[in-house]
């Protein structure tokens, strides 16, 4: 079982839902920068 991190500001690897909810407007955000090819990091 894995258990949930103390960190606020997790870096590396997928924590799961309890870390990444409700983001739909991020989200899409997130993919138009990936289609359209622009660095966003």
């Amino acid at each position: 079982m894995k258990s949930i991190s103390t960190n606020p500001f997790l870096i590396t690897g997928y924590q799961g839902p309890d870390y990444f909810c409700d983001r739909e407007k991020e989200t899409a955000s997130l993919m138009s920068a990936l289609k359209n090819g622009r660095n966003i990091t």
